[in-house]
């Protein structure tokens, strides 16, 4: 599997209360090998700041969304790692929530499949 240049980061707020939503809004072509979620509302001084509320993560697939990992705000990492050669799309990982909640997230991209 080939990669991109370098890992891409980004910082996705929920838009509504208990709506899921995907992390995509921006970068619905793009699939990654490795993705990497810390819960967050916002960056201040370099610093996460904490979301407010729980927040829930899910993964699209055959049936309806959901999302049904918890995450309080004090959680660490929430990880997505493909085995080799596989990879997942950005448009395909789902959160839920209360607005203005949300993640910084960090992932390996993957060229499309040829």
């Amino acid at each position: 599997m080939r990669t991109k240049e370098r890992d891409q980061h980004f910082l996705v707020l929920l838009a509504a209360n208990n709506t899921i939503q995907s992390i995509a809004i921006q970068r619905k072509s793009d699939f990654f090998s490795k993705l990497y979620m810390w819960p967050a509302s916002g960056i201040a001084a370099g610093l996460l700041v904490a979301n407010a509320a729980d927040i829930y993560v899910g993964r699209d697939g055959d049936g309806p969304k959901v999302t049904p990992d918890l995450l309080d705000p004090a959680f660490g990492v929430y990880r997505i790692e493909m085995p080799d050669d596989t990879q997942m799309a950005l448009e395909d990982v789902f959160i839920q929530g209360t607005a203005g909640d949300g993640f910084f997230v960090t992932y390996t991209p993957v060229n499309p499949p040829l």
